[in-house]
């Protein structure tokens, strides 16, 4: 592996042409207009949360409109029993769309299902619980810091890894008018941005060559990079890999705006936008 800034460059170009191909394309734009759609129907805003909360389990919000009719988190709190709801639901033989973001919970069988989503739900319940209400819980009304909420949803079963707390708080933050956003991908924790990120700035995905990008990211990738860019993106040599890649999010988040032809709207969503992006653009890529 060598930087090489023609590559580099190359691949970059690629980016940006397919961020502007995905803004331009109306099926994200749909995806959002039906979420919203159900959201806005749920004026009390304890149920409108549950609701969204339940698009993220399911990633899909059709799915999470018709469970909701099921049981709503009014019943929940009073103490109604959620496993024979889940029961109704994945009765033997329906047809229930999860998205592909839940894969594991997608392959499940329908009994699994059952449990799965109890066990989800009920971890939900007490985690609200403790700290009285959904909107104290995401702290709503305060704006605070994005990796607050991160890492305390990681004590919601189904909730642990880093794609559906970012999905969901991606949702809140749709529905609550942009309340708290990201200033980085959590890269470290995921696979897809990962390898979007290493496939730009490398040629190659992450998750091929582990153990040969991690040996380049903290030997021969730190000269080559120095010797590119300038200031604040500049990689000290004690640093470990997951240092450098949190430097490389820091570049092509600060960047990738300027490069476009019809700058991003200076909104909170620009970073979930561009996560989204990147791991999109990973996908039809090539690897060195």
């Amino acid at each position: 592996m060598k930087f090489i800034p023609k590559d580099f460059q190359k691949r970059l170009d690629s980016l940006i042409l397919f961020i502007e191909k995905e803004r331009k394309s109306p099926d994200p734009a749909r995806r959002l207009e039906k979420f919203k759609e159900y959201s806005d129907q749920k004026t009390n805003e304890e149920e409108r949360l549950f609701f969204i909360f339940l698009t993220s389990h399911f990633d899909c919000p059709e799915t999470a409109e018709l469970f909701f009719h099921q049981i709503n988190w009014k019943a929940i709190k009073e103490g109604q029993k959620i496993h024979p709801a889940c029961e109704v639901f994945f009765s033997e033989g329906a047809a229930v769309k999860i998205g592909d973001h839940r894969r594991n919970f997608r392959c499940m069988k329908n009994q699994d299902r059952v449990n799965y989503t109890e066990k989800v739900l009920e971890s939900y319940r007490i985690a609200i619980e403790k700290i009285g209400s959904q909107h104290n819980y995401f702290e709503i009304d305060t704006h605070t810091e994005f990796d607050v909420l991160y890492r305390r949803m990681e004590e919601i079963e189904g909730f642990k890894t880093r794609l559906p707390r970012f999905d969901h708080l991606e949702r809140v933050s749709r529905i609550f008018n942009c309340y708290t956003n990201p200033d980085s991908f959590y890269v470290t924790d995921s696979s897809g941005p990962r390898d979007g990120l290493t496939l730009l700035f490398t040629g190659s995905r992450f998750r091929k060559k582990a153990h040969e990008m991690r040996h380049y990211l903290q030997g021969a990738f730190i000269s080559d990079w120095n010797n590119y860019c300038e200031g604040r993106y500049k990689i000290d040599s004690t640093m470990d890999w997951k240092a450098i890649l949190k430097i490389l999010e820091k570049w092509i988040i600060d960047n990738a705006k300027e490069m476009l032809q019809n700058n991003l709207e200076p909104d909170r969503m620009y970073v979930f936008d561009l996560e989204s992006h990147l791991c999109n653009w990973q996908k039809e890529g090539n690897d060195a």
